[in-house]
């Protein structure tokens, strides 16, 4: 299959699941970022396994993850 075709494929299958934007390869690449965020994933393992350069990359992913603070202090 080519790249060309990978997206097509991605794209139709969205629309069939009745997602209102386009679906592309690359969102797979953060979504694979924001669940180890939310898995509680320390920010530089995950800076290396995606392969940032800068941390401030990677830090996106875990500026959405809100309720992973919740649960810290049992008051």
């Amino acid at each position: 299959m080519t790249a060309a075709g990978f997206r097509k494929t991605l794209a139709a299958i969205g629309k069939a699941a009745g997602f209102e934007w386009l679906i592309h390869p690359h969102q797979r690449r953060h979504s694979t970022g924001f669940a180890l965020a939310n898995k509680s994933v320390d920010t530089r393992t995950l800076q290396e396994y995606r392969g940032h350069w800068s941390i401030e990359h990677t830090v996106r992913y875990t500026e959405f993850a809100a309720d992973r603070s919740h649960g810290l202090w049992n008051d």
